[in-house]
């Protein structure tokens, strides 16, 4: 049983506010993954400052230390911290800093480490804005002396956090990857020129609570939940790449629905300039799938498609928007989820121009008798799923066979560089001299592995246009699918702040 102590933000009712009346409340908030003796002198310390000491706790989705972080999670964090004697409330936090808390509470102070005195060094700003909540709510922010005692780097010796795989990569990355060669990949991806083209999809998430058989046939009967949308396929990988990117251009077809393109304006990024091709007589792509509320699994998918190639006319206004920019881009990304908007034509356009050209080929349940990757002949990078690349045979492979059939598709597609995705068991990539690389993958808490592939894809495209190493482009790449596959639904894909504060702990 959890202790009475122990609270959420919902949960702060009247009773609470009751009970700190008229005394003077201290705020320490956290991840605390790991209690030490740092954490414990922190708080006596700041038990100090005042009466009451209220410890908030940031819950698991928003805990971004790195891979595999929390170790602990949220229940039994806020478990050991209401054990000790100067805690006095433990506060389960459903947002990413601790403004709302604060809000909430209206601490008279707010305690944070030496550590964070200053605020330049916080990679993520949060401190600087949750500093500005307290002054606005009359409190005060204060600063501990103890000496600080970094968690993470306990974990790491005692091996908590990453397994014999992940621990050789990391090695073999801290030699030849440090803040100065991330500084010139950020500058470089960010003023590189992208144009993302290919099919766009909105992604319809319905959770759904079990009943019971039905009493009338014999289907199960389910009670309908919470409804979400997200940007899919090529929208998404284009806000992937806007986080990095200040200049990226999104070109693909959609209905003439007011609706739909009020929506994906709303759901784009900032940094994209979006060139939406109507067509009169299709369909925005819609896929809906119904998941179970507790563990998300999938129980049906409802798409709305069409996967006939578009009309010559369509064809022929896109080809004259490339002609046009031909020599504008730096990097081209095709995302070809094979829905009619790839067609042969525009391939041997995109060809043409100078730019690096990559390619994201998908099969999936709607298009499989497609040509898929096999149409393109021509590119620098291509990712692809194991399942995709093993399709046509029955058995499971051994990695020789993989690698072999990796190899007889790259020559045939004429591609440089391949990327083979492989779930939880990481990626391989084959080089332009067919030297292999591998990185595992780097994902604890896997809730929905929707996007990953497309995060991992978008991002690797970026770093093959910055020139980074082949193994840290593939590590960085494997961070973003990571952090992808951790969340629910794809509205969130890795930015800038998520990648600093990861590397903060890593490298």
């Amino acid at each position: 049983m959890l202790s009475n102590k122990i609270l959420t933000t919902s949960s702060l009712d009247k009773n609470f506010f009751k009970k700190i009346k008229n005394k003077k409340v201290v705020l320490c908030h956290g991840v605390f993954d790991m209690i030490h003796i740092g954490h414990l002198n922190h708080f006596e310390e700041s038990k100090k400052f005042g009466e009451i000491l209220i410890v908030s706790i940031t819950q698991d989705e928003f805990v971004n230390k790195g891979p595999n972080r929390p170790v602990f999670n949220i229940l039994q964090r806020a478990k050991l911290i209401s054990g000790l004697k100067v805690v006095d409330y433990v506060v389960v936090n459903n947002k990413a800093t601790a403004e709302n808390v604060i809000n909430i509470i209206k601490p008279d102070y707010y305690i944070k480490g030496n550590d964070y005195k200053d605020n330049t060094k916080d990679v993520t700003k949060n401190i600087k804005k949750e500093a500005q909540a307290v002054k606005k709510i009359g409190g005060k922010i204060k600063y501990t002396i103890s000496k600080k005692i970094d968690s993470s780097k306990i974990l790491d010796t005692f091996d908590f956090i990453f397994s014999e795989d992940q621990k050789k990569l990391i090695t073999k990355i801290r030699k030849i990857f440090n803040f100065e060669t991330y500084k010139k990949f950020l500058l470089d991806s960010e003023k590189l020129k992208v144009l993302v083209i290919g099919d766009l999809i909105i992604d319809n998430y319905v959770t759904c609570e079990p009943l019971s058989k039905s009493g009338k046939g014999t289907f199960l009967t389910f009670k309908k939940g919470e409804e979400k949308s997200f940007l899919g396929g090529s929208g998404f990988i284009a806000n992937q790449l806007a986080n990095f990117s200040k200049n990226v251009d999104l070109v693909s077809i959609i209905s003439n629905s007011k609706k739909d393109f009020k929506f994906i304006l709303k759901k784009t990024h900032k940094n994209i300039k979006f060139y939406p091709f109507l067509n009169k007589d299709s369909i925005t792509i819609k896929k809906t799938r119904y998941i179970e509320n507790v563990d998300f699994n999938k129980l049906i998918g409802i798409y709305e498609l069409d996967n006939s190639y578009i009309n010559s006319q369509l064809e022929s206004k896109i080809i004259n928007f490339i002609n046009k920019k031909k020599d504008f881009y730096d990097l081209i990304v095709i995302s070809d989820f094979g829905h009619g908007i790839i067609t042969k034509k525009l391939i041997k356009i995109i060809n043409k121009t100078k730019a690096l050209k990559t390619i994201n080929s998908q099969l999936n349940s709607s298009n499989r008798g497609g040509k898929g990757i096999y149409k393109f002949n021509k590119a620098d990078f291509a990712t692809m799923n194991l399942t995709e690349l093993t399709s046509d045979y029955g058995t499971i492979l051994k990695d020789k066979e993989i690698l072999n059939l990796a190899k007889q598709l790259k020559k045939k597609v004429n591609l440089k560089n391949i990327v083979i995705t492989r779930g939880k068991s990481g990626s391989i990539m084959l080089n332009e001299k067919n030297n292999v690389v591998t990185c595992p993958a780097f994902a604890k808490n896997r809730i929905d592995k929707i996007g990953a592939g497309d995060a991992l894809f978008a991002l690797f495209s970026l770093c093959k246009a910055s020139k980074l190493d082949n193994h840290v482009s593939l590590f960085l790449s494997s961070l973003a699918a990571g952090y992808t596959v951790e969340r629910f639904g794809n509205d969130q894909p890795m930015n800038r702040d998520n990648l600093n504060k990861i590397l903060s702990h890593i490298i």
